[in-house]
């Protein structure tokens, strides 16, 4: 499911899933407000439009950014020769340790289109793995909500090689 509204500025927000795009500077239609029920929204919008909307002045002199609004966790790639028995030991071949969630990976596409992305995203106060791997992808954290006492959600991915298919654990 898509919904797209546009807001007063003429900024469009996309959710598409679970991730929210925002994209401003797009003066195509007039600024109405798409039907919109989803409960537990209205907080990010109140955050958005209080924090991260410039206002009508500005947005004309700005370039188009799409803000990108969603999970964003470790995910940790296990590539293995075949998939592993029940209550065996098994060699993994080959591991990885990237970022990933809905709105990470939108972003890190997003960006190798050159496209000006921003990332608002909920991230632990202190993990330094997590700051690693988002500079790595060339996301900066700057617009996220930190968190005291917050894990990191983590995808465990199980690459089996032979038969090129993968099981992912998620902890949340």
């Amino acid at each position: 499911m898509t919904i797209a509204m546009i807001l007063k500025n003429r900024a469009i927000l996309f959710i598409v899933g679970k991730t929210w795009i925002y994209l401003h500077d797009h003066n195509s239609i007039e600024p109405t407000v798409a039907e919109f029920g989803c409960c537990g929204h209205q907080e990010f919008l109140e955050h958005v439009s209080h924090r991260m909307l410039p206002g009508e002045a500005e947005l004309s002199s700005m370039p188009k950014t799409i803000l990108v609004v969603g999970l964003t966790c470790i995910d940790i790639i296990n590539y293995m020769d075949k998939y592993p028995i029940e209550d065996s030991d098994n060699r993994v071949t080959k591991q990885i340790w990237s970022i990933g969630g809905n709105a990470a990976n939108n972003v890190t596409v997003l960006n190798q289109l050159n496209s000006n992305t921003v990332l608002f995203s909920a991230l632990p106060v202190d993990n330094p793995i997590v700051y690693q791997l988002l500079k790595k992808n060339a996301i900066s954290p700057n617009r996220c909500v930190f968190r005291k006492n917050c894990e990191m959600p983590l995808s465990t991915i199980i690459v089996n090689e032979s038969s090129s298919t993968r099981t992912i654990l998620h902890y949340r």
